[in-house]
């Protein structure tokens, strides 16, 4: 994924899902200007509109894919056992 969206190895994770995210905002409001500068190098090295080219028409990405059917499942195993704690409101409650 990282490579698919030009995102360097190194980059701080909560800091490219928090760019995303408000991309995504931007762009639900229809401020394309915005979502190419918040999608701007260091943590986008193409740059923002590159980057929403590259969002736009993402490849297959088949270990991305899988990795994400994992943790669903993972997700779907720990409500059956009982319930995440701090999982954001789902399962059980403590």
């Amino acid at each position: 994924m990282h490579a698919a969206l030009g995102i360097p190895p190194a980059a701080p994770p909560q800091a490219v899902v928090d760019a995303l995210y408000a991309a995504s905002r931007a762009l639900r409001v229809g401020d394309t200007m915005a979502a190419e500068r918040i999608l701007a190098p260091p943590l986008f090295t193409a740059g923002g509109g590159a980057t929403l080219q590259r969002l736009a028409a993402l490849p297959p990405l088949p270990s991305a894919n899988f990795a994400t059917s994992l943790a669903g499942s993972e997700m779907n195993r720990q409500d059956q056992d009982g319930g995440r704690r701090g999982g954001g409101g789902f399962g059980r409650r403590f």
